[in-house]
């Protein structure tokens, strides 16, 4: 189910957040589980974030500020399930189109539409 994130699913995003990120071994921890968990409340409170979630369980999110997207993360254990398509077509919906930035590197987990 996508539904658009609250408050209370702050924790579970912040908790995706840093599994997600902890994949790109190639880039380098630079805040804390503290820090992440404060600015994901803000990124919340002030944007457009949806959730995906499976068996109650937030599996995955994408934040938009406007048309661009700021955090597009699918916990590594639900991959190829159609979540991040599943999330990005929500997104989609109202403009239809949105802007992803991504990094260079193409791992598995860091694909980016």
């Amino acid at each position: 189910m996508i539904r658009r994130a609250k408050a209370e699913d702050v924790e579970a995003i912040a908790a995706l957040f840093r599994r997600s990120f902890g994949t790109l071994t190639f880039l380098p921890t630079l805040h804390t589980a503290d820090e992440d968990r404060a600015h994901l409340a803000g990124v919340v409170a002030k944007q457009d974030v949806w959730v995906a979630e499976e068996d109650a369980r937030v599996v995955g999110f994408l934040a938009l500020e406007k048309d661009l997207g700021t955090f597009f993360y699918v916990d590594p254990d639900a991959h190829g399930r159609g979540i991040g398509s599943a999330l990005f077509e929500q997104a989609r919906r109202p403009a239809g189109r949105v802007q992803l930035l991504g990094l260079p590197e193409e791992r598995p987990g860091t694909l980016f539409l």
